[in-house]
């Protein structure tokens, strides 16, 4: 006898719909990804840069001096350009971040068209108590002697030189004359942008800066107690925290650490909101009573 099985007919497989549908388009809104920087388009955004009118793109921010119970006051203002919103209004379409050698060559091209700024324009705000980001290279140029020339004793000796760790370290024997030459100048001298972990690693007393800005992060408040935390303490005590400043402060947990450490100027959205809003008498307050509570819990 044949298997019973054998007689059932087996269900057909379904063959699998041949989708005729064409591949999907891009939608007309969409944007296309930004391209990479490479030599020529940077020869491009020089050349645009070179007939810019920086006016629209050069930013200040004040660098504050915090004392409980009153309202923060501006020590001297951060002039800078922002070189993303300049790139992104003349190329759009490059993304300046994709090629770190290169983006350090375009700074340096809008350090010179940023000293051109400030000796043709006539802020009297920009006559005394500003600083400048710069590369060490910079400060040997022709271009900045030109404007040292067109400087009085005055404005130089409340102008601080901002500058990068890696630039320096690349260029340390560039910038030792020039921090020997510039400082017998009055010149002041900034080390921009250390972090909790970079700081314990440089010996800031055989460099030789006036300031140093450390970066505000909720790593340093976690690292308070530790080990990490502990370092950062030893460098402060032992340079001076009033060679110190806070940066990046959008919160008022990030003046109570700068307090802990005795560092009293500050710089970032925090403090540029109150500085803007004058009369801020509640956030004054508020800040004084996180400052106040936090002594209180130091203490006991």
């Amino acid at each position: 006898k044949q298997n019973n099985a054998k007689n059932k007919q087996e269900p057909k497989k379904k063959e699998p719909s041949r989708s005729l549908d064409k591949p999907q388009e891009k939608k007309k809104d969409e944007k296309e990804p930004p391209m990479p920087l490479d030599a020529a388009k940077l020869v491009i955004l020089e050349k645009a840069i070179a007939q810019a009118d920086l006016s629209a793109f050069v930013r200040r921010q004040p660098i504050c001096a915090v004392a409980p119970g009153r309202k923060p006051e501006p020590a001297y203002y951060e002039i800078y350009t922002s070189i993303e919103l300049l790139c992104q209004t003349i190329m759009p379409e490059i993304d300046i971040r994709t090629n770190r050698w290169l983006l350090q060559d375009l700074k340096k091209h809008l350090d010179r068209r940023m000293i051109a700024y400030l000796v043709h324009n006539d802020d009297a705000t920009l006559l005394h108590a500003f600083s400048i980001n710069l590369n060490v290279s910079t400060l040997l140029t022709s271009e900045f002697l030109d404007f040292d020339e067109a400087l009085n004793s005055g404005t130089r000796a409340s102008m601080v030189i901002e500058l990068g760790l890696f630039d320096v370290i690349a260029d340390l024997d560039n910038f030792m004359f020039a921090r020997k030459f510039l400082g017998a100048r009055g010149y002041r001298f900034c080390l921009n942008d250390m972090t909790h972990m970079t700081l314990q690693l440089v010996d800031l007393e055989e460099l030789g800066f006036d300031l140093v800005k450390l970066v505000w992060s909720v790593d340093l408040y976690d690292q308070q107690g530790g080990r990490r935390g502990q370092g950062v303490r030893e460098v402060v005590l032992k340079i001076g925290a009033e060679h110190f400043i806070l940066t990046h402060c959008d919160t008022k947990q990030a003046i109570e650490v700068g307090e802990s450490l005795g560092i009293t100027l500050y710089q970032g959205r925090l403090l540029d909101e109150m500085v803007s809003r004058k009369t801020q008498r509640d956030s004054i307050r508020e800040l004084t009573e996180a400052l106040q509570r936090h002594r209180a819990a130091s203490r006991s």
